[in-house]
């Protein structure tokens, strides 16, 4: 990693754990949701968890992809202004959310996926300064609680052979979690397996 960028990542990371604190989401919860294919209700348990306030129904494209959505996994359409955090304005917003059924193959991988499509609409809500870079946005997620799924998810095989996902390198990755884990004992530290992963693979 670059001096340049390892500043930044960690300059990044401070300030999030600085404005905000988050605790590891409930795994087990999430997955048996998962195996049970109910869907909606992960996102909605993930919303929750980020204490995101504004109304957000969810749509699965089965489909051929969307024009202009063709290399877009997931996404949320953000209006430019929100109304006051956890007022009664925001509460009653209504959004859509947005995501190919073909990114469910992969439990952390679509954890990792909505959770940062989620960490947009949460820095947004709150109008953060942050909350236009994609870089933050992985990082926000990461400190409220989905550090474990940005480790495991990061990195998916298919057909098409290994595809990285995110803006965060592995490394990168395990660097964010350090710091996080240094501020904030409750965090899921960062594991061995991945470690041992990124010797092998390097930054992907």
């Amino acid at each position: 990693m670059e001096d340049a960028r390892r500043e930044m990542i960690c300059s990044l990371t401070r300030k999030l754990l600085k404005d905000f604190k988050g605790k590891p989401i409930n795994s087990t919860m999430l997955e048996n949701l998962y195996r049970e294919k109910r869907y909606p209700k992960m996102i909605s348990e993930i919303k929750n968890h980020m204490s995101i306030d504004c109304k957000l129904s969810v749509k699965c494209i089965t489909s051929a992809p969307l024009p202009g959505y063709e290399n877009t996994p997931a996404w949320i359409k953000l209006p430019r202004y929100f109304p006051a955090y956890k007022s009664p304005a925001q509460r009653n917003m209504k959004l859509t959310m947005f995501y190919y059924k073909a990114e469910m193959d992969s439990y952390y991988k679509f954890v990792m996926l909505i959770s940062h499509e989620l960490a947009h609409l949460f820095l947004s809500s709150v109008n953060h300064s942050l909350r236009g870079s994609e870089e933050a946005t992985d990082i926000c997620a990461i400190v409220l609680g989905f550090g474990r799924f940005y480790e495991l998810g990061q990195t998916t095989f298919n057909s098409n052979g290994r595809t990285r996902l995110g803006y965060l390198s592995i490394d990168e990755i395990i660097y964010v979690l350090s710091i996080v884990e240094g501020e904030n004992p409750t965090a899921t530290p960062p594991s061995k397996k991945v470690n041992w992963f990124s010797k092998l693979f390097g930054n992907l």
